[in-house]
């Protein structure tokens, strides 16, 4: 996509009427090699004048980047993002300090949530001058963000931060989401177990502030996203496998009467079983019987599988052209179809469960099988795709504080303290923050793209502008909705992300594979956002219970 020249001339217009008190300084001309490099989309000139800002450092450059990012025009989120990262990257208190001042004139709008998502790069102790501020005066799920970042920050200002916060929450209701991670960050932080109560905390730490902290505990490496979750999130998976094997139901392709072929395209239960989470398994053919019950199960996952009629003749011949990931039947004129899916009536308990409160998740060709016959007002099949692609992919724009983007993108681990000259900014690697941006996904040949019929009900939480020049602007890689039953209302506004305000159910789903991607980055994205709905998806039940 590209800027219309109306469009390009008020953004940049808008770039060099600020104020005087910005010109003719050290800014001057890392100003214009930025707008230059913005204008030609040469990210590697965009990357450098970037640097520039950060070694001038202070409050007139960090403001300067998170204006232009705030008036950044939609269709070029990679390059937003680059914005982002940058600004995200000083750690200089004036810097900080200015940041915390934008995000609270912003703290309604959702730029406000994509500066703190980038922020989590950030492991300077000045971040903490941030993180307070939103804790203190900043909407809910903004403090959410916000706790599970500070887990991360080893100086006993994170604990004394945390405590301030939760001193003024304790007694509220309906922050119970909110007051579980501040336990779990302290403990994090601490390593001490003082439950979910303000006063053992406050108690202990008055007596122990002294001591200092203590390094994180290391974990186990496992090779899966495990390894990269947040503290917060660690601790939450934990408990998610602790659950009941019945709780998560996988629903896989039938067996094919053609020997040692597999009709799944995708195995998530493998990815389930490396991940040690509790599941159980069962064919569309089981699920379909009419006396199949998900009665007591809390989420569903469907594998991306052959639904369509297919010809099983042990003496046809696959040739010829492929059409829909089959090919021709050859050297045989007898042919016996048959078809694997899910039927209306399936799809109808599908409807039901994720309407009583249920967690459904999809991939793939599940989008024309199961979603767009379930809510063809949500999604429907878009423009396949022609081949396979590896295409970059960025987070969704003012999605940066949704529940199931946490630390998808990773977080900056500190291990030490440290103290970043109050003059000047101290780098902290702007090539590895951008490495942020650069995550890849692969897509398989013919795979319907994702049209959002209901943009305003349907949150894009990962998208691909690369993917979208190639299926006529479809540019969504992974979408979320709720479904909430008549007369009742998905949680927004001031309880977003609190678990005890949400109401029916939610759907991801997500166009690609498990086990497809190029580098364990990406591959961890995937699973992460799994893991994500998973955790969510059982906190709901343990509310229920």
């Amino acid at each position: 996509s590209s800027f219309s020249p109306l469009v390009l001339l008020l953004f940049f217009g808008f770039f060099w009427i600020l104020p005087l008190s910005l010109q003719g300084d050290a800014l001057t001309q890392p100003k214009k090699d930025l707008i230059r490099s913005l204008r030609s989309r040469n990210e590697e000139g965009v990357k450098k004048a970037i640097a520039q800002f950060l070694q001038v450092g202070g409050k007139k450059a960090v403001s300067i980047l998170l204006k232009l990012a705030k008036r950044f025009p939609r269709g070029e989120e990679k390059l937003y993002w680059m914005l982002l990262h940058g600004a995200t990257s000083f750690q200089d208190e004036g810097a900080m300090e200015e940041m915390a001042k934008f995000i609270l004139e912003n703290k309604r709008k959702g730029f406000s949530r994509d500066i703190l998502f980038a922020l989590a790069q950030n492991d300077s102790d000045s971040v903490l001058i941030v993180h307070r501020a939103v804790l203190l005066k900043g909407p809910y799920d903004l403090q959410l963000m916000s706790v599970d970042q500070i887990a991360h920050i080893r100086n006993p200002k994170s604990v004394d931060i945390l405590l301030e916060c939760w001193k003024k929450v304790h007694k509220k209701k309906h922050t119970q989401t909110l007051q579980k991670r501040i336990a779990r960050s302290l403990s994090a932080l601490t390593g001490e177990t003082m439950g979910e109560v303000y006063e053992n905390w406050k108690g202990w730490w008055e007596q122990n502030r002294s001591r200092g902290l203590n390094p994180h505990k290391k974990r186990k490496t496992t090779g899966t996203i495990v390894d990269r979750l947040g503290y917060n999130q660690g601790s939450e998976f934990e408990e998610l496998k602790k659950i009941p094997k019945d709780k998560i139901l996988v629903i896989q392709g039938s067996p094919c009467r053609v020997k040692g072929v597999d009709h799944n395209f995708d195995h998530i239960e493998e990815t389930l079983s490396s991940l040690g989470i509790p599941h159980t398994v069962v064919t569309k053919r089981e699920f379909n019987v009419p006396t199949y019950s998900l009665k007591g199960k809390i989420c569903v996952i469907i594998n991306c599988s052959l639904s369509w009629g297919h010809c099983v003749c042990p003496k046809c011949k696959p040739g010829g052209t492929q059409s829909q990931r089959l090919m021709q039947c050859t050297g045989c004129d007898k042919h016996i179809i048959v078809e694997d899916k899910i039927t209306q009536a399936g799809i109808e308990k599908l409807k039901n469960f994720v309407l009583r409160g249920g967690y459904l998740f999809t991939e793939d060709w599940v989008l024309v099988e199961v979603l767009a016959k379930a809510w063809p007002n949500m999604v429907v099949k878009g423009k396949p795709t022609r081949d396979e692609y590896y295409v970059n992919i960025v987070p969704g724009k003012f999605q940066g504080s949704h529940n199931y983007l946490r630390g998808v993108f990773g977080f900056k681990k500190k291990e030490a303290s440290s103290s970043a000259p109050t003059g000047k900014t101290v780098l902290r690697g702007l090539e590895e923050a951008l490495k942020k941006v650069k995550h890849n996904w692969k897509i398989d040949k013919e795979s319907p793209s994702i049209k959002i019929k209901s943009p305003y009900k349907v949150t894009k939480l990962l998208v691909s502008p690369e993917l979208g020049k190639k299926t006529g602007g479809n540019d969504s890689v992974a979408v979320t909705f709720a479904v909430v039953p008549r007369g009742k209302r998905a949680v927004t506004g001031r309880n977003y992300g609190e678990i005890s305000e949400m109401r029916g159910g939610r759907v991801l789903h997500v166009i690609s594979h498990f086990g497809k991607q190029k580098s364990s980055d990406d591959e961890y994205t995937i699973q992460n956002l799994l893991v994500n709905f998973l955790i969510e998806a059982k906190q709901r039940w343990d509310f229920r219970k």
